[in-house]
């Protein structure tokens, strides 16, 4: 699941136009609520993935709400690196 959250590399468009759609919500109140409800279906696919997890036994997360976020969070933190830094990070050791 997660591989398929990380940019294809350093010119991937679409983690682009995300990178670009992060920096226009903090200028543009129109944009704010779009990004922070686009964020939140992300957690919540996550979440969503971590309570199947422990109601099929396959692993135990204690908090699955807290952990969807922090996951989240370090996706979108290395892939920012990854898709605007070519060569800083590389999918293999960093994101996959």
């Amino acid at each position: 699941m997660i591989e398929s959250y990380v940019p294809e590399g350093s010119d991937d468009v679409e983690w682009m136009l995300w990178i670009d759609a992060w920096g226009e919500a903090l200028r543009n109140p129109k944009m704010k609520p779009i990004s922070q409800e686009l964020d939140a279906q992300s957690i919540a696919v996550f979440e969503k993935v971590l309570r199947a997890g422990n109601e099929s036994g396959e692993f135990h997360c204690v908090h699955p709400r807290e952990s969807a976020t922090r996951i989240s969070g370090l996706i979108d933190g290395l892939a920012v690196q990854y898709a605007a830094h070519e060569g800083v990070l590389n999918e293999k050791s960093s994101l996959g």
